[in-house]
């Protein structure tokens, strides 16, 4: 019999408990390249901008140069939005690092789509969180990048000389994923 207990945690913590065996598998969006591992993707996520609808913006794309970087409401969602946005240097691309975003928030979800409530601020976020929030808050608009980053992409990971009972683990929770992904 299989039992599965599921933890959330940052990337970096999760790959450590896998690669020091204190658990079976783990899901990641920043993988910590560890040769004792298997990431294997799950999903992919667009990034998008979210703004709020009186912004005042028009079509359904928005240019990533004509965003102030100092509205941004930089939210770093399980801890490894900064370490996406330096892996990838998107960001950088686009303003100048020097400038510090109008709002630094961790994780909650809440609480960072909340500060949109002004018209000057926007966010980068993953697609299917940005699309849960506009249906709570219709006072919300999504906005695809002309120029877009890299996608979030997920893993699950697992070390690569599996004992029987994470093996055990590891299919449940891949056959799980397959039925229910898109």
């Amino acid at each position: 019999q299989v039992k599965i207990k599921v933890r959330t945690g940052h990337s970096f913590p999760i790959s450590e408990k896998v690669n020091n065996v204190e658990t079976d598998v783990g899901f990641v969006v920043h993988p910590n390249r560890s040769p004792q591992l298997v990431y294997q993707p799950i999903f992919q996520d667009p990034l998008v901008m979210v703004c709020s609808k009186d912004a005042g913006r028009t079509g359904d794309t928005v240019y990533p140069g004509d965003l102030d970087a100092q509205d941004e409401v930089l939210w770093r969602y399980f801890g490894d939005m900064r370490l996406w946005y330096e892996q990838w240097l998107w960001h950088e691309q686009w303003w100048d690092s020097s400038i510090i975003p109008a709002v630094q928030i961790d994780f909650s979800v809440p609480t960072a789509f909340g500060f949109l409530s002004n018209p000057k601020r926007w966010m980068v976020s993953p697609k299917s969180i940005a699309e849960d929030q506009v249906q709570k808050n219709s006072n919300l608009a999504i906005y695809e990048f002309s120029s877009p980053p890299p996608k979030m992409v997920c893993y699950c990971i697992y070390r690569n000389e599996p004992s029987q009972q994470a093996i055990a683990s590891i299919n449940v929770l891949l056959n799980h994923m397959d039925k229910h992904s898109d």
